[in-house]
């Protein structure tokens, strides 16, 4: 099964990079990123980088809950070291997974996890509540001419609605889940689940997504804003807004390796319905790929010392 799943994102990506040779004049976008304006990438770099504290801080607040410390400083190191493993090491585990070995102990890694996947769930709803509201405030004319567009907001909103409605039931849907679970022949998932009985409740829930919703903000919208701006985009915020939370979003579907074409391509779809180049966009993807990759680097000292920890 493994083995299928590789070989289809393997192809997904062969053939979105197959058509973005064929599509985008590869000399413009050289030329673009000669022209890039370097005080702005700096300014990019230091909002992804401020993105990464916020995501820190968001992981430490449900951590805390779950019963377990560490600072904002080191939550950011291991954010960061996780995307360093994604991006370079051929590792078999990925940067959530980095993070629950990272902060558990004996007999804690489902409480770890549970903290993880909420971080990740949270998120996610941020996201999707992002890009529901963005798709609105596309053009009316491609709204009119495109009813598609109407329905992919739509759907979005209506994912991002019912997580919100479970933040008011969370108590009783947990309870729900206990029961369900408790039906099974096996113990395991029900003490796993129990593990999570801290994170089931709305003021906990509602606190998340605040961490996520200033996420989605400043570390997605913020700091590219700043790396579109740096490129000669001339995009109003309610015109940037409407495309960069609905191309994350795309660009997050796991259907290739490391999302390598998809994110490009969403660029290209969604940043193409407000008038920038396809030349414009795909220096952008390509450049935030780059740029991200090198923010990685910082983890690297944090992460060469604590494998000699545990080589030791």
């Amino acid at each position: 099964m493994k083995h299928w799943k590789f070989v289809l994102k393997v192809s997904v990506s062969a053939a979105l990079v197959y058509w973005l040779i064929g599509q985008v004049d590869w000399r413009a976008v050289g030329d673009i990123a000669l022209h890039a304006s370097g005080p702005l990438i700096l300014g990019y770099i230091g909002v992804q980088v401020l993105g990464n504290i916020i995501s820190a801080a968001k992981w430490r607040y449900l951590a805390r809950i779950q019963g377990f410390g560490f600072s904002v400083k080191e939550g950011t190191l291991a954010y960061l070291t996780g995307a360093f493993i994604n991006n370079f090491l051929p590792s078999t585990i990925g940067g959530d997974a980095y993070r629950v070995l990272w902060m558990s102990r004996a007999g804690e890694r489902s409480r770890a996890f549970g903290a993880v996947f909420f971080d990740r769930l949270t998120g996610l709803l941020a996201l999707f509540l992002f890009a529901g509201i963005g798709l609105v405030f596309l053009p009316w004319q491609v709204l009119l001419g495109q009813p598609a567009f109407i329905i992919f907001a739509a759907i979005t909103l209506s994912v991002a609605f019912a997580m919100l409605t479970a933040l008011f039931f969370a108590e009783r849907f947990y309870q729900l889940a206990i029961f369900l679970v408790g039906l099974l022949p096996w113990e395991r998932p029900i003490g796993l689940l129990r593990d999570f009985e801290p994170l089931a409740n709305a003021r906990v829930y509602a606190g998340a997504i605040s961490w996520a919703a200033l996420f989605t903000a400043v570390g997605i919208g913020g700091s590219n804003f700043f790396l579109f701006t740096s490129l000669g985009a001339d995009l109003s915020l309610i015109a940037f807004g409407s495309a960069i939370f609905a191309a994350t979003l795309v660009a997050n579907i796991p259907i290739s390796i490391n999302n390598i074409g998809v994110k490009e391509w969403s660029y290209v779809f969604f940043f193409g319905l407000v008038g920038i180049s396809a030349e414009l966009a795909v220096t952008a993807a390509l450049a935030s790929r780059l740029l991200q990759m090198l923010i990685s680097f910082i983890a690297l000292p944090a992460y060469l010392a604590e494998r000699n920890r545990g080589a030791a």
